[in-house]
């Protein structure tokens, strides 16, 4: 894995990046932590071992979630 893993509420590199190895499914879970929460995502092995480099781009980019320093127009 390349790369920086950046939030996007905070816009800064993510508090910590936790990597499990799922024996049964062949996957690896990534979770992203910042700003009291965590996001999931799941990349499988073949797709890892197949691919001629990944890079971590930015996490937390739903749309619920705003900058702490945004007030929401609605």
């Amino acid at each position: 894995m390349n790369g920086v893993l950046r939030c996007a509420v905070c816009d800064k590199p993510v508090d910590m990046i936790e990597t499990v190895n799922d024996p049964m499914t062949w996957n690896r879970i990534f979770r992203a932590y910042c700003h009291g929460e965590v996001e999931e995502a799941t990349i499988s092995d073949l797709t890892i071992v197949d691919s001629l480099g990944i890079q971590f781009d930015t996490a937390f980019r739903r749309a619920k979630l705003e900058r702490p320093n945004e007030k929401s127009t609605t």
